[in-house]
């Protein structure tokens, strides 16, 4: 999310600043490192569903846009959309982590925007 957030400011910062909540500023303007989750497995939950939800949302707003074409053609973006796709769905309005089960294999999907390419 931050990663895609970045790239979009640095390429389309009007269009950024008109969509992003204000919130996003705060939640993604720095690195998030471990060692800053949410204590406890009930409050990781409830963020990294704020984070799916968030992500939903810019989606939308860039599905929805008619800069759609080049935005979307920024690889964070495609990134952002393929994560969610492999970890998330969505429920009237708001993500919900997909349970295990529903996951594709570790062999088909990435853990990290860094980790995007299969060998």
């Amino acid at each position: 999310m931050r990663a895609a957030l970045n790239q979009l400011a640095e390429q389309f910062p009007e269009w950024i600043q008109q969509v992003a909540a204000p919130e996003w500023f705060t939640r993604y303007g720095h690195r998030f490192e471990d060692t800053r989750l949410p204590k406890g497995q009930a409050a990781r939950q409830a963020y990294a569903e704020q984070v799916g939800t968030d992500g939903f949302r810019l989606l939308a707003a860039l599905d929805s846009d008619e800069q759609c074409l080049a935005m979307c053609a920024l690889p964070s973006v495609q990134t952002l959309r393929l994560a969610w796709a492999h970890h998330f769905k969505e429920i009237d309005g708001r993500a919900s982590w997909l349970p295990g089960a529903e996951l594709l294999p570790a062999a088909e999907r990435f853990e990290s925007p860094y980790d995007t390419h299969s060998d």
